[in-house]
């Protein structure tokens, strides 16, 4: 019985915490290195005032868990950081649906330099760090993790 007591706390634990934060996240790249990105969070009430408390204690500040909240993305920041980076945004939309705060982002770019800058400066992160194709020995491509050196914005 203590065993099951114990599975079903674990259990309960899991369902309480599962659907917090949703992402969605999908880059289609054409041969050329153009493509699409589609980003799709949400966040759930609960997760959301957690952050908020997380941001008011300054318990983010020292960690790697920077998660931005959906009032500090905006279009504009959004354009301008897409400006000269050869990124058009297609889609741009945040919501609350069933107490859920959403964003659902989808971004047409050039080359994946200029989705990393765009990206990184959207998640507050630096946008030098992103994803970059390259080939291996064998004539085959892959996706892995790249840092870009970016000249310094005035």
């Amino acid at each position: 019985m203590k065993k099951f007591a114990i599975l079903a706390i674990v259990a309960l634990t899991a369902w309480g915490l599962a659907g917090c934060v949703q992402v969605s996240s999908d880059t289609v790249i054409e041969k050329d290195g153009s493509g699409t990105a589609t980003l799709i969070m949400s966040l759930s009430p609960g997760m959301a005032d957690a952050i908020k408390e997380m941001e008011e204690l300054g318990m983010n500040e020292d960690q790697d868990m920077d998660v931005p909240m959906f009032d500090d993305i905006n279009k504009a920041d959004l354009e301008n950081a897409a400006k000269g980076k050869g990124v058009k945004i297609k889609k741009f939309e945040k919501g609350n649906t069933d107490g859920r705060e959403s964003f659902h982002l989808i971004l047409d770019f050039d080359d994946l330099k200029g989705l990393s800058y765009v990206m990184g400066s959207v998640m507050g992160e630096d946008p030098g760090d992103g994803m970059g194709i390259f080939e291996t020995a064998d004539g085959n491509f892959i996706l892995k993790e790249a840092h870009y050196d970016f000249p310094a914005e005035p």
